[in-house]
């Protein structure tokens, strides 16, 4: 360059810096002349000697460089809606973290600007005035990470420290509450995961994959001769573990239940009906599913060491399942 450059920086593909007054040509033609296949664009500052980076928006005020909350004019201000069924600590804390975002963000003397567009912006997602002011107008701003670190009194190598365990329970309303609070007692944090995903709200537009093409996956092959059917788990494709069942049946080899029903009665399973009744990549939810399945199946063919290692705690929540669906069967003439 012809000129040397006070002020750069850079994060991933944005690039920020002072440069002098009608350098621009000059800089954007280095820049795209580096290599043929990038091209870079140039912002420069508005009439208000201020230019947007990242979140934030430069300002100059008489050599002085200041720093603001920057929000895009094609932002739509959607946050997380206070009518939602999350928690309501995940919504405080959705407050306090912008609110600390901000603080960190935008000079002191734009902070209570700031402050009131947040104020705005989440009234318009349906959070309560009143919660609000408390949060963002009482409530202090939280110490940093580095501070809390520094303050914290230096723990003993003698002192033993239980650690917690941890669980994750599907979000679902007035009932993971109480299940937290049981566990509370037990030493053992429980995060929420929310069954609504956004994935959940488009279309898959990708082609099906074919039943015998899935793999991770809990399956049932139901007998062509007889009402008992046979439920396992398996990493691989149904293809293959379909492959692997009529081989074990034809070398008379004593693998599973499937192969122990067919080469003691001569049946024969119905390969073509093989259905696939749930999917996980985790082994431990694989097996725990096909547990449960062979529990809720009424003609099961299944040993009965393939459910040894389901609680009994589960035994009620099965009945009660089994009965509905009972009930909610519908009736053949």
């Amino acid at each position: 360059m012809s000129f040397k450059i006070p002020l750069l920086k850079k994060y991933v593909d944005d690039i920020i810096c002072i440069i002098p007054n009608n350098a621009d040509v000059e800089i954007l033609e280095v820049f795209n002349n580096h290599d043929p296949h990038i091209k870079f664009t140039i912002e420069k500052e508005d009439d208000n000697n201020s230019v947007p980076f990242l979140d934030t928006k430069l300002m100059r005020r008489n050599n002085i460089l200041l720093l603001d909350w920057y929000v895009k004019p094609t932002s739509s201000g959607r946050y997380l809606n206070y009518n939602s069924t999350h928690s309501e600590k995940m919504k405080t804390n959705l407050v306090l973290g912008l609110k600390h975002r901000i603080y960190k963000i935008s000079h002191r003397t734009l902070y209570q600007k700031n402050i009131k567009l947040l104020f705005n912006t989440l009234v318009g997602n349906s959070y309560p005035p009143r919660l609000l002011s408390r949060l963002l107008y009482k409530t202090p701003i939280p110490p940093s990470l580095s501070e809390t670190e520094e303050n914290a009194p230096p723990q003993q190598d003698d002192e033993e420290v239980a650690v917690p365990r941890f669980a994750v329970l599907p979000n679902i309303e007035d009932v993971t509450a109480k299940l937290i609070h049981t566990f509370k007692d037990l030493n053992t944090k429980v995060a929420k995961k929310n069954m609504k995903t956004v994935n959940g709200l488009f279309t898959n537009l990708k082609d099906p994959v074919k039943i015998a093409e899935r793999s991770n996956i809990v399956y049932r092959i139901p007998c062509q001769e007889c009402p008992l059917t046979y439920i396992g788990q398996t990493s691989r494709t149904l293809h293959s573990r379909l492959i692997s069942h009529k081989s074990d049946i034809r070398l008379n080899k004593n693998s599973c239940a499937l192969a122990d029903h067919c080469l003691q009665t001569n049946h024969r399973p119905a390969y073509d009906s093989a259905t696939v009744l749930d999917t996980h990549r985790s082994t431990v939810k694989r097996n725990f599913v096909e547990m449960i399945r062979i529990s809720q199946e009424e003609n099961s063919m299944n040993r009965r060491s393939d459910i040894s290692n389901l609680s009994l705690i589960y035994t009620l929540i099965i009945e009660k399942d089994r009965q509905l669906r009972l009930h909610t069967r519908p009736i053949r003439e």
